[in-house]
């Protein structure tokens, strides 16, 4: 698992990109990315459908 942290504010805005593969060249066709944000207390984690191709994910906070 990792985590990637993108900013959107009046004076930042982020754009990530997150490959599909390992450091060790494994490469997985059925990987998903989720976002996760804090609300009343308690942390709302939802599947994020986002722009990718066959290497990476594409968002844009």
């Amino acid at each position: 698992m990792n985590f990637f942290f993108g900013i959107k504010n009046t004076d930042l805005f982020s754009k990530i990109t997150i490959p599909k593969f390992q450091n060790t060249g494994l490469h997985n066709n059925h990987y998903n990315v989720y976002v996760s944000k804090p609300e009343n207390g308690k942390w709302l984690i939802k599947k994020l459908i986002c722009k990718e191709n066959k290497n990476f994910f594409f968002y844009r906070p």
